[in-house]
């Protein structure tokens, strides 16, 4: 909490190296943006599951994204945006119907074929196979 008031020099450099060294997290809010941009990216490469807070996150993304370009305060950083880009995240989402029941549909599937495949319906994490 010292360092987050920018009580700087309270904390001396090795024992910012030693909370470093064990993952501290010093900003949570820069963490969990990390975490969600990671759900939103595995959901990218084929998995279906995304949760309702990572689908919130992105029309928070949309809205930060879009006081940033009127220039207002704002929580995206010019990083943070080239990171969507670069995952081709949909800035201007219209929330399609029709996109989403196709995407419904597909995942639908893919877990009926692995309940017939496994015979239950937990699919792990890192389960790859996705036709």
């Amino acid at each position: 909490k010292q360092f987050q008031r920018g009580d700087k020099d309270n904390i001396s450099k090795k024992k910012i190296k030693l909370l470093n060294d064990i993952g501290f997290e010093w900003d949570p809010i820069v963490d969990r943006w990390y975490e969600r941009y990671e759900e939103l990216k595995a959901s990218l490469n084929g998995r279906c599951d995304i949760s309702y807070t990572c689908h919130r996150w992105k029309t928070k993304q949309r809205f930060q994204y879009k006081a940033f370009h009127r220039g207002e305060k704002s929580r995206l950083t010019e990083i943070k945006i080239s990171l969507l880009n670069n995952i081709g995240f949909e800035w201007n989402y219209s929330g399609d119907d029709r996109t989403r029941k196709d995407k419904w549909e597909q995942c639908f599937h893919e877990l009926k074929d692995f309940i017939d495949e496994h015979g239950h319906s937990q699919v792990p994490p890192n389960y790859s196979k996705n036709p």
